[in-house]
């Protein structure tokens, strides 16, 4: 507790404690399998105290499963990437309806797509492990606008969609190869 005071005392005793939270990350045994224990299995409490106050303030616990948000990033200790999938699904249904009631030439909707949408989308990928069919679920919402706007029928094959020009495809940029290109970025950076 002593190490906390003093880190508590150096920030000048700001640290709202209600708004923190912490994990505690333990595991539980069962048939041999490591798995990771709810709060339920390994209760456990924090208290601080903050800058020259002697009474402790209990920090809130999160359970491992839940998601928090870091530089637009949803990440849980336990892996889950449900947080993560739900808030990119929002962000193409929210471009769905926008660019669906929108009155854009086929170019100005492409570049909404291109310049809007797909870097919000991209961004945090690097750091997830969606599956190939998460992507394509995020991903439709804003291809079903995307496509009438220029002209294309919304049921055209993904061969289509995503196959290279010179196959007669339109070389829109597939999510889940956004995410295998993104990871591989990382990976050789950390390498260098």
């Amino acid at each position: 507790a002593q190490h906390w005071e003093r880190l508590l005392f150096t920030t000048g005793g700001a640290i709202n404690m209600q708004k923190s939270f912490w994990y505690l990350i333990a595991w539980v045994w069962k048939d041999g399998i490591p798995i990771q224990a709810t709060i339920s299995k390994a209760p456990g409490e924090m208290t601080l105290t903050s800058g020259y106050n002697t009474i402790g303030t209990t920090v809130p616990r999160s359970d491992i499963s839940n998601s928090f948000r870091t530089l637009g990033v949803y990440i849980s200790p336990s892996g889950s990437q449900h947080k993560q999938v739900k808030i990119l699904r929002q962000y193409s249904d929210i471009y769905f309806i926008n660019l669906s009631t929108a009155h854009l030439t086929p170019d100005e909707a492409y570049s909404s797509y291109m310049q809007f949408l797909r870097p919000k989308l991209i961004y945090p990928l690097p750091c997830c492990s969606l599956t190939q069919q998460q992507c394509r679920n995020i991903q439709a919402p804003a291809l079903a606008a995307l496509l009438p706007k220029l002209h294309m029928n919304r049921h055209t094959p993904h061969v289509i969609i995503f196959g290279e020009n010179k196959y007669g495809g339109l070389e829109f940029s597939d999510l889940y190869t956004d995410q295998c290109y993104g990871q591989l970025k990382l990976l050789i950076g950390h390498l260098k």
